[in-house]
């Protein structure tokens, strides 16, 4: 560099310090802030928050994370890149309410790309429990992991996964939702790809449905699953019969793998657990399942394998495993 061109450059750098010129104004920042008291229209700085997660994830680059300053209610939203919403500390309010006639809105959507990962922290999500309010629909993407979060009053399950990516679930209450969670189940699980889930230190009661939902209708499905350290009780009804179970498997194609460890299970009308087809299998161990209509069941060549440690009694029905495992 000549020093011509050196000066020209510092003079220029001097300049626009002295006039305040900034970075362009459509740059994004690595973390951003919410507030009630915000306004989208700020740059989402700690010192000028926005009001919304939508208006904050707008102005947050890439892998950028969205905190909350304060307790309060910031929107549903749309996520389409890695991110994080981290707001352990005041927790980040999405009211699901219906925006027009007949329009039943889930509070987030992720359709982001197959390597993007999205971290969810500290939220608490909410609907006016009617049919199609869901929580967190998980179309595309890469990761979601989602923990110290609350759902309830949704008409839909508190966590929808229908395509394919890993999932990673710990310390969330669903409670008066139509179902806590779902992995693939009705939904069309992915046509050639795979679900790899688990869910640790969950509580999901009083659910319409069913508390944990996995299912595969692919050929080539795949769903792999984990839940631990867990307490599922109190389906509400039982007028579908068959769905309102603690945890319902079942394959019409592909295959389900499922383990459950150290959960408890009851006050389920239907059954508390139970595999169907022959694509489906699940493996629990040190798991207590009791007070329910059905304790243990599994039909169309599903199988439910004890691994050890388990109680099953006090059902009105408590069922059988369909075959023990040895621990390793």
């Amino acid at each position: 560099m000549s020093l011509k061109t050196s000066a020209l450059l510092s003079a220029t750098a001097l300049f626009a310090g002295a006039f305040g010129f900034s970075a362009p104004a459509s740059a994004q920042a690595t973390r951003t802030w919410v507030s009630g008291v915000g306004d989208d229209a700020n740059p989402c700085s700690r010192t000028a928050p926005c009001k919304t997660f939508q208006g904050a994830i707008a102005k947050t680059a890439a892998g950028g994370e969205i905190n909350c300053l304060d307790p309060g209610s910031f929107g549903m939203l749309t996520i389409t890149k890695s991110i994080s919403i981290i707001c352990d500390r005041a927790a980040g309010g999405i009211q699901a309410v219906e925006t027009d006639e007949g329009y039943r809105p889930t509070a987030i959507i992720v359709n982001a790309g197959p390597s993007d990962i999205i971290l969810l922290s500290g939220l608490d999500i909410q609907g006016e429990y009617v049919a199609g309010q869901g929580g967190i629909l998980f179309n595309t993407g890469g990761e979601l992991h989602v923990q110290n979060t609350n759902f309830s009053f949704l008409g839909d399950c508190s966590i929808s996964i229908v395509g394919s990516g890993d999932v990673h679930v710990d310390n969330i209450t669903s409670t008066y939702a139509f179902c806590g969670l779902s992995f693939g189940y009705n939904l069309g699980a992915p046509t050639t790809g795979s679900v790899n889930f688990s869910a640790t230190n969950v509580r999901i009661t009083n659910s319409l449905r069913a508390g944990i939902l996995v299912g595969s209708v692919s050929p080539t499905g795949s769903v792999k699953g984990v839940v631990s350290n867990s307490v599922i009780s109190n389906t509400l009804y039982d007028s579908w019969g068959f769905a309102n179970h603690g945890i319902y498997v079942e394959t019409s194609g592909g295959r389900v793998e499922l383990a459950i460890e150290n959960t408890v299970l009851s006050g389920h009308k239907v059954g508390a657990i139970d595999a169907r087809g022959a694509g489906a299998r699940i493996l629990v161990s040190d798991s207590l399942i009791a007070h329910n209509k059905l304790g243990v069941s599994a039909q169309g060549g599903g199988a439910v394998i004890s691994n050890g440690g388990n109680i099953l009694a006090d059902n009105i029905t408590n069922g059988s495993f369909t075959g023990t495992s040895a621990k390793r």
